[in-house]
């Protein structure tokens, strides 16, 4: 118990920052659904993005087949 007391008395931050920490954790829990909300949708849109570039891999690839079987 002494020790802990040394260590917050040395380092009055710590329990600052615990402090807002306890504060700002029932506003995290409210803002969660919301955090929740934006994660998938840059979740799809990675997903979109990543897609359609394979797409126009595929098609690309699919063009220089058609060329190389002409040729």
């Amino acid at each position: 118990m002494d020790t802990i007391r040394t260590v917050l008395g040395g380092n009055p931050e710590i329990g600052i920052i615990g402090s807002i920490i306890a504060f700002l954790i029932p506003f995290i829990d409210a803002i969660s659904p919301f955090l929740q909300l934006i994660s998938i949708i840059l979740g799809i849109g990675i997903a979109y993005v990543t897609f359609r570039i394979q797409l126009r891999r595929w098609t690309n690839l699919k063009e220089r087949d058609k060329r190389e079987k002409v040729d």
